[in-house]
């Protein structure tokens, strides 16, 4: 178990490489839930104003997004630290998230 979710900062010895490719898989992964959250919302909005019934649909996109959430902000993508409220690691916040253990950053050029 510590060695997936260690108690102190990961080594320093990541490639710049490595920290871009892990910054383009959460990016990707945050990128996903916020359009799944904006169509959730859309579809729930667009039910009301014409009467339709798409209470399975929205339900569907709800657990997805919910589910996708979980898996990508739960933790920092880099260290495995637990993120707290305060760190900004939400729907569409998340841009401006800096992991104060390992200093990671969503920003593919740092």
């Amino acid at each position: 178990m510590d060695r997936y979710f260690p108690d102190k900062p990961p080594p320093h010895h990541l490639t710049p490489e490595e920290r871009t490719r892990i910054a383009r898989k959460f990016r990707r992964r945050a990128i996903l839930t916020d359009v799944l959250f904006s169509a959730g919302l859309a579809v729930w909005l667009v039910s009301k104003f014409l009467g339709w019934n798409l209470v399975l649909l929205v339900l569907i996109l709800i657990l997805a997004v919910a589910l996708l959430s979980c898996a990508t902000f739960f933790r920092c993508p880099c260290c495995g630290r637990i993120a707290r409220q305060r760190d900004h690691l939400s729907f569409f916040a998340w841009r401006g998230f800096q992991c104060p253990d390992c200093g990671f950053t969503p920003e593919r050029s740092k």
